[in-house]
């Protein structure tokens, strides 16, 4: 898949001519509410060179699970399609909003967000709106050019149901099929910082995903979770520089994460 393809597919129409503005209370919950995604599917093609999955270093076949929460009072883009809103997105960092993304492969996880400069974004359209039937969301960390990035994007497979009849987050969604494999661009890559020889990454296909409010916050039981501030395997990094975030609308937090991906984009299977 060339790059030009990828990014027509992670912008999520985003790149329509739509007005954005901010709009009080619109697609929100009566109260602030804690959403979580949940994502589960196949490694398409992946390379683990920390071992952090400890299935070797070939991660092609393997189950994954993604389980990212947010809350849905967090900075709010909302966007409208000849006068009607057609979709939501919010975004934050870790010292605004935060959010988190565990990231799961047989059995062994990774959690994205909670470095001091990560950063995310989440969005959700519906099937008649000029920004198209889709879910988004990405969770970026790091020093630049070395960031550690994961970015999901689902749509339905053609003729399928739609998965969006809502833009309200507090509408629920279970798909356990019909999510398209194709022109849903998923991956992630993680890096550590001072390593230019090793890299963690990998394309994701989606086959089954839910969302809807927390009802329980508890940790991710059973298992082995790691993230760069202090590796499971022993190995402990030191810590990175803080950076100051930057403001940035959802379409340019996209955007730029589609780009940090495509930079380290697995054209082949190790």
């Amino acid at each position: 898949m060339n790059s030009g393809k990828m990014w027509k597919v992670v912008r999520i129409g985003l790149c329509c001519s739509v007005a954005m503005a901010m709009l009080l209370g619109f697609g929100q919950t009566a109260q602030a509410e804690e959403i979580v995604i949940t994502v589960k599917g196949m490694v398409k093609s992946g390379i683990d060179d920390y071992g952090i999955f400890k299935v070797g270093r070939n991660l092609a076949g393997q189950p994954f699970v993604i389980v990212f929460t947010f809350d849905d009072d967090a900075t709010t883009d909302s966007f409208f399609c000849d006068g009607k809103p057609d979709g939501i997105g919010h975004y934050g960092t870790i010292t605004d909003h935060p959010a988190k993304a565990v990231l799961t492969i047989a059995g062994s996880s990774y959690v994205f967000g909670e470095q001091e400069n990560s950063e995310w974004g989440v969005f959700r359209g519906i099937a008649d709106g000029c920004q198209g039937d889709r879910v988004a969301f990405d969770v970026k960390e790091g020093v630049y050019p070395q960031n550690s990035l994961l970015l999901v994007a689902l749509a339905a497979m053609k003729g399928a149901p739609p998965l969006n009849a809502s833009i309200d987050w507090g509408a629920p969604i279970s798909r356990d099929s019909g999510i398209d494999p194709d022109p849903t661009f998923s991956a992630f890559s993680i890096v550590r910082q001072g390593d230019f020889e090793h890299y963690d990454r990998g394309v994701l296909i989606p086959e089954k995903f839910t969302v809807g409010v927390a009802k329980d916050s508890g940790s991710q039981s059973g298992q082995e979770v790691t993230s760069l501030e202090g590796q499971s395997n022993g190995h402990t990094d030191a810590p990175s520089p803080a950076a100051k975030p930057q403001k940035l609308s959802l379409k340019d937090r996209l955007k730029q994460a589609a780009t940090d991906i495509l930079l380290h984009h697995p054209n082949n299977a190790p």
